[in-house]
């Protein structure tokens, strides 16, 4: 191994769940599957040496990689190939399966970060965003096997303070013209109404100010609201699983939101 490849950072975590191996392989390999918890549209050629393809539908939000490790029911090994510097850099998703008694845990490892500013952010934001796409996963093996997940998520450039830009987006012109979700930790209940008069209540699944916010969304659709600042742009999102009501409730949270959301915080550098 050269100095170069020693001289790299990864993102590490461990997930155990309550289902057989077999049914957590299928959530990681099956296109349908992997978007009802993970990405907007999905693309597997299921096979080593295939291609897999995860879009947020977002610029700049995606992974295209090829298979180098294709294990049923073991191990999921996905690597790009990137150019930095004019130099190729590869980087890993390796996902890595083991049966316990009362169901399997997960193990990712997400390799090849190198060194600098660049590298930290691409990093920091990994590390970020991982244990929330993993929640996702529980979550939808434990409650909504089987349901298709329809999702809206967007984002806005700004260059306000990230800390402006969370208490904007909660405050009283946006997600909580009533109701406060500041004194609410992980795992806490919250309730808020938005400009609109659109209620949304669970549990908070994530909670890191400035950085981003999630919650549980419960009622006659379920699902999850989820915002967060990273790199100058503001991404705010609502998914739920269910059917017709369902997708009809998240068009209307995108045809309102992404006017609101620009008006909020699109601010340009004088």
């Amino acid at each position: 191994m050269s100095e170069k490849a020693k001289d790299t950072r990864e993102f590490v975590m461990e997930l155990d769940l309550r289902h057989d191996p077999q049914t957590v392989w299928r959530a990681l390999t099956d296109a349908q599957e992997l978007t009802r918890w993970f990405p907007a549209r999905a693309e597997v050629e299921p096979s080593l040496g295939g291609r897999v393809i995860l879009d947020w539908d977002m610029e700049g939000c995606g992974f295209d990689t090829r298979i180098e490790i294709w294990e049923p029911n073991r191990r999921l090994r996905l690597v790009s190939s990137q150019d930095r510097d004019g130099q190729p850099t590869a980087i890993a998703i390796d996902f890595q399966i083991t049966a316990r008694n009362d169901g399997a845990t997960l193990r990712l490892v997400h390799s090849g970060f190198g060194r600098g500013s660049d590298w930290d952010d691409e990093l920091a934001a990994i590390s970020s965003g991982w244990p929330y796409e993993l929640r996702m996963l529980r979550r939808y093996l434990d409650g909504y096997r089987g349901m298709d997940r329809h999702m809206a998520m967007f984002s806005q450039a700004t260059s306000l303070p990230d800390r402006t830009v969370f208490e904007t987006v909660f405050g009283r012109r946006g997600l909580a013209r009533k109701g406060n979700l500041f004194a609410i930790g992980e795992g806490g209940a919250y309730a808020l109404t938005d400009v609109n008069g659109d209620v949304y209540r669970g549990e908070v699944l994530a909670y890191d100010p400035p950085v981003q916010w999630a919650g549980t969304v419960t009622g006659e659709d379920e699902g999850v609201l989820r915002f967060h600042v990273e790199g100058g742009a503001a991404m705010l999102g609502l998914a739920l699983w269910g059917g017709d009501r369902a997708r009809e409730r998240v068009a209307r949270f995108e045809r309102e939101w992404v006017g609101k959301l620009a008006a909020l915080v699109g601010a340009s550098e004088a």
